[in-house]
């Protein structure tokens, strides 16, 4: 095709670790290209992190009061 598209890819986002710890709580996120080789962002630090408590920012439950 002409006009294809070369760029794309697929963004990963996920947890390091349990619930055991809050430092492994946080959002990471990777890219790949291929779906099977997968490049860590932001120097494989947490992208969004809780500052908020103990807790990190995944939980079991919705905090009270959260829409979804």
């Amino acid at each position: 095709m002409k006009n294809q598209l070369t760029n794309g890819g697929y963004l990963f986002l996920f947890f390091t670790g349990t619930e055991d710890s809050p430092a492994a709580e946080q959002l990471y996120f990777a890219l790949s290209k291929d779906g099977l080789h997968w490049t860590d962002l932001n120097n494989q630090q947490p992208v969004l992190t809780s500052t908020i408590g103990e807790q990190g920012v995944r939980r079991k439950r919705p905090a009270a009061g959260l829409k979804i």
